[in-house]
């Protein structure tokens, strides 16, 4: 039987070091969760990833590139379900008030001069479903939500980052005739617009009117306006990172868990590479962790009784008990 690459935690133990996981990153898909664990690194301190339970979620706590990091993986795609993007990345707010929120995954290319594995870096996205429907024409009313321009410029100025995506394309020999099979290529980012929108599209004349509409969208998905909408007022400094999979042209099915695994892992190799950088995100308040932390210390502390209370559920009483007495003062 192989070793577990995890340990579950109370909540009330770690909530005192909330204020040392300030990167949240979300995922939506089963293969996003798998490759992004794969690059998670135990806290320092400990020997395996911290799992925690609170509320309806569940959320991993270790480090990824330079950084302590809470991961939360939506229950559903897309953005408005009960257990979607919008409903997760509000919930995990809540709770870990970070700094600045990632989600990295899988999406679809505008066109095939993009490649499977290219990274699309949002600087804006759009909600595409919102439209006015009339008796002779449609017209899109989706919001556009901007992403992070601190975060955007620090993918824009990474420097040396390479990522082999193999047999992922095909190009034309000199004369047009005929294809040859590319084995390995690099990695390219796309900086741009993004669709985002409740439909798994997978019809190349929905994806031509989608992109008449908004031309100059780099690709799409499904969490991107959920993850916008539940960072919005709240957390400023939000980013969506996704991989191009497949062209939303009807051939999905295709290669797909292949393809599904290169684009992710492309996308997160990208990220990671990104928050790897220890000076980066001092501005938005996202620093490395300066010291180990002591789980068991903490366990021990929450479990001294003082006055007949855990002492986690005494620093809550007397929390309450000092409020009361100020109201009697």
């Amino acid at each position: 039987m192989t070793e577990s690459r995890y340990t579950e935690i109370n909540y009330h133990i770690i909530e005192r070091l909330k204020p040392e996981f300030n990167l949240l990153i979300v995922t939506a898909t089963r293969v996003e969760n798998d490759v992004l664990h794969a690059h998670l690194k135990p806290i320092a301190g400990q020997d395996k990833i911290l799992h925690v339970a609170k509320g309806k979620q569940t959320y991993y706590l270790g480090v990824f590139g330079a950084y302590n990091i809470v991961h939360v993986a939506c229950g559903e795609m897309g953005s408005s379900g009960a257990t979607s993007s919008i409903v997760t990345t509000m919930d995990a707010i809540n709770v870990w008030n970070p700094k600045a929120v990632l989600m990295v995954g899988i999406a679809f290319g505008a066109n095939k001069k993009q490649h499977i594995g290219d990274v699309l870096i949002s600087e804006e996205v759009v909600n595409y479903e919102p439209r006015r429907v009339g008796n002779k024409e449609e017209v899109a009313r989706g919001k556009h939500g901007r992403a992070s321009t601190v975060l955007v410029n620090r993918f824009k100025s990474l420097q040396e980052w390479q990522h082999q995506v193999e047999g992922a394309h095909e190009e034309p020999t000199f004369f047009g005739l005929f294809k040859r099979h590319v084995k390995a290529r690099f990695a390219k980012p796309y900086f741009g617009l993004i669709l985002s929108g409740e439909k798994l599209v997978d019809n190349a004349k929905l994806k031509a009117k989608m992109l008449k509409e908004e031309p100059t969208a780099i690709g799409g998905e499904m969490e991107g306006a959920g993850l916008f909408a539940a960072c919005d007022q709240k957390v400023n400094d939000w980013i969506l990172v996704k991989a191009i999979c497949d062209y939303a042209d009807g051939n999905k099915k295709k290669d797909k868990d292949k393809f599904q695994d290169q684009a992710i892992k492309s996308a997160v190799s990208l990220c990671e590479r990104v928050f790897s950088s220890p000076l980066g995100f001092h501005d938005i308040g996202l620093d490395p962790p300066v010291n180990p932390i002591d789980i068991e210390q903490l366990e021990r502390s929450s479990n001294t009784l003082v006055d007949g209370l855990p002492m986690w559920m005494r620093t809550h009483s007397d929390i309450i008990k000092k409020g009361v007495e100020g109201e009697d003062q």
